[in-house]
């Protein structure tokens, strides 16, 4: 063989090796996600389901308070909405 020969199948097979590489390391990350999604669906445990607060009554002797929300874009603590 001639050493263009010898040089151009070195290019095809670096090429294929190059190919084959990139493909193992797509499936070795899909495979290494999945394994890791199955683990953490498996290991976790289930969530408790939420506290209904329509059944929640008040402690007796106690009633109910109004609560008002002050907003304001100021950050020096000012409540004043308005000045």
């Amino acid at each position: 063989m001639s050493k263009a020969k010898t040089r151009a199948s070195h290019k095809n097979t670096a090429a294929n090796h190059a190919k084959r590489d990139l493909l193992l390391a797509v499936v070795a990350l899909v495979a290494f996600v999945g394994i890791s999604l199955g683990m953490f669906t498996l290991l976790n445990p289930h969530a408790k389901p939420p506290v209904v607060l329509d059944e929640a009554t008040l402690p007796k002797g106690e009633k109910q308070i109004a609560l008002t929300i002050v907003h304001t874009n100021d950050t020096w603590g000012y409540l004043e909405g308005c000045g």
